[in-house]
């Protein structure tokens, strides 16, 4: 069982260092796990099929619609979700954020420091 370290900012105070644990059997992995985030929480603006009078002013090139895409971006994916930047008017719940950190840690950049704010 792999262990990633994970900083939590919980209602704006520091708390102490809390692990992502990569237990999950199989691996979360962007077939099983992000793809469907992907597409419930960021393709609406951010796919390379939508016209850009539909993107929500979101950057041309920041599309989420194939890992490579994800991976590409994923410092900034990873922070904007994390932040609660990202969705715009709503966004993933505290379990699908956990589930987030978890593939982002694990599978994405399992050498970055990730920080999160999980509420």
């Amino acid at each position: 069982m792999r262990r990633v370290a994970l900083l939590a900012l919980l209602l704006g105070g520091c708390m102490p260092e809390e692990e992502v644990v990569c237990s999950h059997e199989p691996a979360l992995t962007y077939d099983n796990f992000g793809k469907g985030f992907a597409t419930q929480f960021c393709t609406g603006c951010h796919s390379s099929l939508v016209p850009e009078e539909h993107r929500m002013d979101a950057p041309e090139d920041y599309n989420f619609d194939t890992y490579e895409g994800i991976v590409w971006w994923a410092d900034k994916v990873e922070i904007a979700v994390a932040e609660g930047e990202m969705p715009p008017g709503g966004g993933p719940t505290h379990d699908e954020k956990r589930l987030f950190a978890e593939w982002m840690a694990c599978d994405v950049m399992p050498d970055a420091e990730i920080y999160w704010d999980l509420d």
